[in-house]
């Protein structure tokens, strides 16, 4: 009996993210997110808590390539978790390295003083990448890159922004 008396707050958790994934792609929204982009040349979005943006969303070429492996995936995904459970804990804003090396900025939207969603931000370099710095990153998907994929990694890689602490 408790399973079925669970069901409307289940279910309300599933309207509530479907409405919300439904604002994050209205006009407005996408709107903010393209002149923040524009402005900072960082990318933005937003996402219910314990729903990630998908690497493709965010807008680094290098990111979405690892993401695209089944260990890449798994290392982005291991991240990210702990940084919105650090996000969710703190209510406030958490910044971290990814496995990769690329700065990344998580912010906890508060309502009512409840953690209700994540903004994401970042995917950038906090000094220029070396050779060495890309060979460690592209050992997170060992053998899972054929060769023109490992092109394009590299060039993604070394096309990613760096931002200063000074900019």
């Amino acid at each position: 009996m408790n399973g079925l008396n669970a069901f409307p707050a289940i279910a309300g958790q599933l309207v509530a993210t479907a409405a919300f994934a439904k604002w994050t792609q209205s006009p407005r929204v996408q709107s903010h997110q393209a002149a923040f982009r524009c402005l900072t040349g960082l990318s933005f979005r937003m996402a219910a808590v314990g729903v990630q943006p998908q690497l493709h969303e965010i807008g680094n070429d290098f990111c979405a390539i690892i993401g695209g492996t089944a260990k890449g995936c798994a290392a982005c995904r291991a991240v990210r978790e702990r940084v919105e459970q650090a996000v969710s804990k703190q209510l406030g804003p958490v910044q971290f390295e990814c496995a990769a090396g690329l700065i990344e900025l998580a912010v906890p939207v508060l309502r009512s003083r409840q953690h209700v969603a994540t903004l994401w931000s970042g995917q950038v370099f906090c000094r220029p990448p070396t050779a060495g710095d890309f060979s460690r990153a592209i050992a997170i998907v060992g053998d899972e890159l054929d060769t023109g994929r490992q092109r394009r990694a590299s060039r993604a890689y070394f096309a990613t922004a760096t931002i200063t602490r000074e900019r």
